[in-house]
């Protein structure tokens, strides 16, 4: 690919890329994936709790995507639209009973910090991970779009087909399980 050619691409939304890879542009589909593959891989990372399972999740998502780009019709903004193939993705792997491990607190390294902090983070986080893996996966999924995705109500509600008011009470009933999850494990530890 020429730079021209590339500075191009960069320039161009999302919705011209998806509308290039419709008439059968590689290097547009490319650029979308380079711009959005992050987003989507935290998504399903924090979902279902280990890297190999979303990266098979985002390798899906992107994957519809491209067979889609035909009939894409820009109706939101690329991303809302790449949240919810990632989120059905993600329901539909819980719904067919795939476990959601959480990783393991390996990976500690000396690296001047404290070993004892370093494991009361990786404890903490254990214990979040451990909290959102016994959410039902409609909240667990919410949580995540909303605190580690940073999406608000109607882009959950879009994403997940729900109206604003059942998405607050979704995440109120989401956030309490977690709290009570939380606390019990602070009991127990």
């Amino acid at each position: 690919m020429l730079y021209d050619e590339a500075m191009t691409l960069v320039q161009k939304t999302d919705h011209e890329l998806m509308e290039a890879t419709g008439r059968g542009c590689s290097s547009s589909f490319t650029e979308l994936v380079m711009r959005h593959q992050k987003r989507a891989w935290t998504i399903a990372r924090r979902f279902l709790g280990n890297h190999v399972d979303a990266e098979d999740i985002v390798q899906q998502a992107f994957a519809k995507i491209l067979v889609a780009a035909e009939r894409y019709k820009p109706t939101g903004s690329f991303e809302g639209y790449l949240r919810v193939v990632v989120s059905r993705l993600c329901m539909d792997f819980c719904a067919k009973g795939k476990g959601t491990p959480a990783e393991s607190l390996g990976g500690l390294q000396a690296d001047g910090s404290s070993m004892s902090s370093k494991v009361q983070r990786l404890a903490n986080r254990s214990a979040v991970r451990h909290a959102l893996d016994l959410l039902p996966p409609r909240q667990r999924l919410i949580i995540v779009l909303r605190y580690y995705d940073g999406a608000g109500y109607e882009e959950i509600g879009q994403a997940l087909d729900m109206t604003h008011k059942a998405v607050e009470g979704v995440l109120a009933r989401a956030r309490d399980k977690l709290r009570k999850h939380l606390a019990a494990s602070k009991k127990i530890g």
